[in-house]
C-alpha cells in the first residue's frame, strides 16, 4: 500500500444535533472520558519494517534426510509482518522458487515442503527460504538448509557428462483440466487433472491447499481441492502445478483458476458494492450482517441516529444485539428528541449511564482521511462517524436534505468506506466521504 501523507489540518469539533433537517452546531468540546481524546492517526511512514525472529526446519527423523527424500516443515516467527512467501528448490541443485504465500500477521507461519530425492553419490544440502513482507511494503528474507544422504552409485555430485547421451522424451505439461471451474457459495470440491510427458511427480500449490506432490509416472496426475463456504463476494482463486522428471529437472509452473461464488449481497449493496480483492485498500468487514434500524428509516428519519450508531457499534465490535425498545428509552433518557442529540451528550451518557449495559471507557478522535479510516477500522473493528450533509447531496445512493448524522464505518474498498446506517450497510465514495465527514472516533468499552 502506498504510504499516504499525514494531514496537518486541525481536527474539527463534533457538530450538534442529528435530525431530519438543518440542526444546530455541535459543542466544540467532546466530553473527556477515560482513555482520552487524541489523534489516533497511524502514519505508514513510521511503521516498523518486518523482522524474522526465528527460522527453523522440522524433520521426522533428524538429519541427514534419506536419499529418497522426505517432507520438511519450515517454521518461521516474525514481527511487523503481513505475508510470508516460502521458497524451495525443485531439485538438489536448482535455484529457489516460490512455493506458497500465506498470511503471517499472527506472528507465525509454517509450510510443509515436498520431498526432493538425491540421485547423486554424495551428501547434499537442500536450501529453503522465507521472504517476509511488512505493512509498509518492505520485505526481508532468510535461508535455512538441511543435509540429505547420498544416493545412487555416482562418485561425483553431478551426473557425469557423456559424449553420447541417450535421448529421452521431453519433460512437459500437455494439459491441465479443472472440473468444475465454478464452486457455489456453500462450498464444494474440484478435481484437477494434469497430463504430462516424461514426468515422475506433479506438485500442486496455491490458495486453500497445502502443496502436494503426486505420482505422474502414468502420464497423468491429479488433486482434489476442497472449498469451504464463502461468506464474501465471488472470488477467483489461482493455483499452479509443476512437474518433475527422474533427474530432478522441472517445468515452469502452469497456472489454473477456480471461481467460487459468493452469497447474494444485501439489497443496499447489490448494485453499489465495489468488488475488490482483500488487501491494504480492500476490507469488507461484516457486510453480510443484518441490523436493527432503531427507528431510523432511510433517508430521512435521523432523530436517534446517535444511539442507533452506538447500538450498531456494539453489535459489530462486541457481538451484542441491543433491544430497539431499550435503545429508544435510553435515547430519551439522555435528552434526545426528534431534533436529535449532540455528540457530547451521547458520549457523556454512554460513559456514565451506559448504553445497553455497556460503558464507554475510551474515546480516541481520529483524522478522517483514507489512511486513517483504513487504520482505524483495522485497529478498532468499527468507528463512530459524524457527517454533515448539504441539501441535495448524496450519502451512498440516497439524496439528503441538510442536516447532521451519526453512523458507523466498518469496512472500505478502493471506491470508498462501507458505512452502517438505517439498519443496512452502504457503499460510499471517497468523494462523498471527504465532502461530508466531520469527525471520527475510536471507541473503548469496559
Amino acid at each position: 500500500m502506498t504510504a499516504k501523507r499525514k494531514s496537518a489540518r486541525r481536527l474539527r469539533a463534533p457538530r450538534q444535533g442529528y435530525g431530519r433537517a438543518v440542526v444546530k452546531a455541535v459543542f466544540l468540546a467532546v466530553v473527556a472520558v477515560t482513555g482520552g481524546v487524541g489523534a489516533g492517526r497511524a502514519d505508514s511512514a513510521t511503521v516498523p519494517g518486518p523482522v524474522i525472529l526465528s527460522l527453523a526446519v522440522a524433520t521426522p527423523r533428524g538429519q541427514p534426510l534419506p536419499a529418497t527424500g522426505q517432507a520438511v516443515v519450515v517454521n518461521v516467527r516474525v514481527r511487523n509482518a503481513t505475508t510470508c512467501t516460502f521458497l524451495r528448490q525443485f531439485s538438489t541443485f536448482s535455484s529457489l522458487y516460490p512455493l506458497k504465500t500465506v498470511s503471517c500477521s499472527s506472528g507465525r507461519a509454517r509450510v510443509t515442503m515436498p520431498a526432493i530425492a538425491n540421485t547423486y553419490g554424495k551428501q547434499v544440502r537442500l536450501t529453503y527460504a522465507v521472504r517476509v513482507r511488512g505493512t509498509g511494503g518492505r520485505s526481508v528474507q532468510r535461508r535455512v538448509a538441511v543435509s540429505e544422504a547420498a544416493g545412487g552409485s555416482a562418485t561425483q555430485p553431478r551426473p557425469p557428462v557423456t559424449t553420447t547421451p541417450t535421448p529421452t522424451p521431453t519433460l512437459a505439461i500437455l494439459s491441465v483440466s479443472v472440473s468444475p471451474t465454478v464452486v457455489p457459495a456453500s462450498g464444494g470440491t474440484v478435481t484437477v487433472t494434469v497430463r504430462t510427458t516424461n514426468a515422475v511427480t506433479c506438485t500442486f500449490s496455491g490458495e486453500n491447499t497445502t502443496p502436494l506432490s503426486v505420482s505422474c509416472n502414468s502420464g497423468a496426475g491429479g488433486e482434489t481441492i476442497t472449498f469451504p463456504a464463502n461468506t464474501g463476494p465471488t472470488v477467483t482463486h489461482t493455483y499452479s502445478v509443476v512437474v518433475q522428471d527422474a533427474s530432478g529437472a522441472t517445468t515452469a509452473p502452469d497456472s489454473f483458476t477456480v471461481t467460487q461464488q459468493g452469497p447474494p449481497l444485501p439489497a443496499s449493496l447489490a448494485a453499489y458494492l465495489d468488488v475488490c480483492t482483500p488487501g491494504p485498500d480492500c476490507y469488507y468487514g461484516p457486510m453480510y450482517a443484518t441490523y436493527q434500524d432503531y427507528g431510523n428509516v432511510a433517508p430521512v428519519d435521523l432523530g436517534d441516529c446517535t444511539f442507533a450508531a452506538a447500538a450498531h457499534w456494539e453489535q459489530i465490535v462486541l457481538g451484542l444485539n441491543p433491544d430497539p425498545s431499550l435503545i429508544g428509552y435510553e435515547f430519551a433518557s439522555a435528552g434526545g428528541t426528534s431534533a436529535g442529540l449532540t455528540a457530547n451528550a451521547l458520549f457523556s451518557y454512554w460513559q456514565h449511564q451506559g448504553i445497553n449495559g455497556v460503558f464507554l471507557t475510551g474515546l480516541h478522535r481520529f483524522f478522517t482521511d483514507q489512511t486513517d479510516v483504513e487504520n482505524g477500522v483495522r485497529s478498532y473493528g468499527a468507528m463512530i462517524v459524524e457527517f454533515q450533509f448539504a441539501d441535495g447531496g448524496y450519502f451512498a445512493q440516497y439524496q439528503m436534505t441538510a442536516g447532521n448524522h451519526m453512523a458507523v464505518v466498518d469496512g472500505f474498498t478502493p471506491e470508498g468506506p462501507l458505512v452502517v446506517s438505517w439498519g443496512q450497510t452502504l457503499q460510499m465514495t471517497w468523494a462523498q466521504w471527504n465532502a461530508e465527514v466531520v469527525n471520527m472516533w475510536g471507541i473503548g468499552t469496559g
